[in-house]
């Protein structure tokens, strides 16, 4: 492979760009549906199709049972060719409900006509079935503790500033020696 140069999504802010410690945190342990680009960044085509999967990111961003990832195979070859990747730039799909093959390890490779265009690509996403939005309230259950520590936090730090007070009070009145 040729060396890598610089990740074709880093910065953007609707495609993660991960990497091989964060591909398990970023695309097979999410609850929600994720579209990831495998890519090289050497890639003349990798770089024509990376504005189409922004806006496709873009677009979609308002809807938070999906996300998008790109994968630098230029960088991570060893890791690409693990999970099977063999052309690039290779779409595949993880944690659709319903899709074949959507929800292994390996994921599914997009058709192409299917990830082509702009168009195209978000007509396709529009037809799916995305995964159910995860109960709200083991959420708020489990922030519950950090909202009481923050509180309790946010007291202490209150007396430290009243006990300042004092002290800088008693130093102007003469109290301290």
């Amino acid at each position: 492979p040729a060396a890598a140069g610089n990740p074709l999504y880093a910065g953007s802010r609707d495609v993660a760009e991960a990497t091989p410690d964060t591909y398990q945190r970023l695309v097979t342990d999410q609850w929600r549906a994720i579209v990831v680009v495998f890519y090289a960044d050497w890639c003349g085509h990798c770089i024509h199709y990376a504005p189409i999967f922004k806006r496709v990111a873009g677009v979609m961003s308002s809807e938070p049972r999906v996300g998008f990832v790109g994968f630098n195979c230029a960088r991570y070859y060893k890791f690409c060719v693990d999970v099977e990747v063999r052309a690039y730039p290779t779409v595949r799909v993880f944690n659709f409900p319903g899709l074949g093959g959507a929800n292994t390890k390996l994921g599914r490779d997009m058709q192409r006509k299917d990830v082509r265009s702009e168009a195209a690509f978000v007509e396709w996403l529009s037809k799916q079935r995305l995964p159910e939005l995860p109960p709200v309230l083991p959420l708020v259950q489990s922030a519950a503790p950090v909202v009481q520590a923050a509180g309790e936090v946010v007291q202490a730090a209150g007396e430290v500033v009243q006990a300042v007070g004092e002290v800088a009070q008693a130093a102007g009145e003469g109290g301290l020696s």
